[in-house]
């Protein structure tokens, strides 16, 4: 007989990442950003990578090319690819340099 806590074939696994991970996590953010921060383990999401975040979130945000997604310019060049693979559509807003790297709202709107 087995332990098994899922049907046979079925991912055991928590998809946020490990919860004893996750904890050690939100305990670095609330020593770096003092305690009037309070992390929750719920609301951290551990991935392998950059990569493998941005595509994530980027899988559960686009749905056809009439999903747009802002990215600042200059950007890195992940974003547009994935965008791109992911079938939504690049919306570029320029940042500013010598406005130490900010942006225009009205030129968001």
């Amino acid at each position: 007989m087995s332990n098994l806590s899922a049907p046979v074939g079925a991912y055991a696994g928590n998809s946020a990442g490990d919860a004893y991970l996750r904890k050690i996590v939100a305990e670095f953010i609330e020593k770096r950003d003092g305690p009037a921060v309070h992390s929750n383990i719920d609301n951290i999401f551990l991935t392998n990578g950059a990569s493998e975040g941005v595509n994530t979130i980027l899988g559960m945000l686009i749905n056809s090319k009439d999903d747009g997604i802002m990215v600042p310019i200059p950007q890195y060049p992940l974003y547009s690819a994935a965008i791109t693979l992911k079938g939504g559509t690049l919306v570029e807003y320029y940042l500013d340099e010598e406005n130490n790297w900010g942006c225009d709202i009205k030129e968001l709107e």
